[in-house]
């Protein structure tokens, strides 16, 4: 038997009837993000290194209408919609110092260095 989810202070739950909107948003954004988390995996860096990484972020996050914010050195962070409620979100963005033996066509193009720690797949679902 499935039992719905309690409504509290008016948050949405999983029968939320805006939940079917979401679906065409993410359907719609799904060869972008395909595409971004491939050229992240292929152009992996290394921890306070990733300024490529925070470029891509930039950019994306840019053509998709938002205007985010780049840190000192590294990273980003975009502000989305306003009001009382908070939610911050972060994902990793670094890569690992090993090689790359996938075979995979976006494979690492950088020598020593791979995304084996799924952090281009964070930092793909985060910026979706």
């Amino acid at each position: 038997m499935t039992e719905s989810l309690p409504r509290t202070a008016g948050q949405p739950v999983a029968d939320d009837p805006g939940l079917p909107r979401v679906t065409p948003l993410v359907k719609s954004l799904e060869s972008d993000l395909v595409a971004f988390r491939r050229d992240l995996h292929q152009h992996p860096e290394l921890s306070y290194e990733e300024h490529r990484t925070t470029q891509r972020i930039l950019e994306l996050l840019t053509d998709h209408g938002l205007s985010p914010v780049k840190l000192q050195d590294t990273g980003a962070y975009v502000d989305i919609g306003e009001g009382p409620l908070v939610l911050g979100l972060r994902a990793d963005i670094d890569a690992l110092p090993l090689p790359e033996r996938t075979g995979l066509d976006y494979a690492s193009a950088t020598e020593g260095v791979a995304h084996a720690c799924g952090h281009d797949v964070h930092t793909s679902v985060m910026a979706g």
